[in-house]
């Protein structure tokens, strides 16, 4: 009976009843707790609804018994599987990589270059300026259009960002408002703090929750939490 949940859960989300589904895979998951299936597609459905933590922890699920079972699929693969099938476009090669734009002051560089390189090996298109900027372009408008046109903005954040007067001032309001234009519940600005410092006001406001990229201990840890984020703006773009 696992299955026909399953396939009831899907058909409902299909049709846009979102709850409808979400109880049909649980219950398909309940009958088999090591149900791939179950969820990984609940975990889509729970993404298409704002509940990113709970798709999040279903995604995982997913590849750690995915992985249980000896296959080699990437986090990507697993969601990718059938995803036409219930609805939500496949992500092709024809749309690229997540673009992601990193925001910091000249500072932080070298934290950020550890990021900025880990990302590109991920296979992600990471907006770095000392990377993105070509010589004789006008290096604001450049970064203006790298904001409008990314999928999400990672905000490193020190005591040099929240104190520092000049561009990156401009620059974070200009991610801001941006966000305005975004869907409700969609990730676009991910603060990842670099040391022990306060969010920007506006970033409280927002209720944005935090990501803390140190000490050095927890950096790994800390990085497979992004990719977590990362991943679920991926299966819904």
């Amino acid at each position: 009976y696992h299955e026909a949940y399953c396939y009831r859960g899907i058909a409902r989300f299909n049709k846009g009843d979102l709850d409808g589904a979400i109880n049909d895979l649980t219950k398909s998951a309940k009958l088999k707790p090591d149900y791939v299936d179950a969820y990984k597609e609940r975990g889509i459905v729970f993404a298409r609804q704002g509940n990113l933590m709970q798709a999040i922890q279903d995604l995982n699920q997913a590849v750690q018994l995915n992985s249980q079972e000896n296959n080699v699929k990437t986090n990507n693969h697993i969601a990718e599987d059938n995803i036409e099938g219930i609805g939500i476009p496949k992500t092709e090669k024809k749309h690229g990589p997540l673009k992601i734009f990193l925001s910091h002051v000249s500072q932080d560089k070298a934290v950020v270059r550890e990021v900025h390189k880990r990302l590109i090996a991920d296979g992600y298109d990471a907006w770095l300026d000392e990377e993105k900027l070509l010589p004789g372009q006008n290096w604001s408008v450049e970064i203006e259009k790298a904001i409008e046109n990314t999928d999400i903005v990672i905000a490193f954040l020190s005591h040099q960002t929240i104190a520092k007067d000049g561009y990156i001032q401009k620059e974070l309001r200009r991610i801001l408002y941006t966000a305005e234009t975004k869907p409700e519940g969609k990730i676009f600005i991910i603060p990842v703090r670099i040391e022990d410092c306060e969010l920007p006001l506006r970033f409280r406001q927002l209720n944005l929750h935090y990501l803390d990229y140190f000490p050095s201990e927890r950096k790994e840890w800390a990085y497979k939490r992004l990719l977590e984020s990362l991943q679920v703006e991926l299966f819904i773009k």
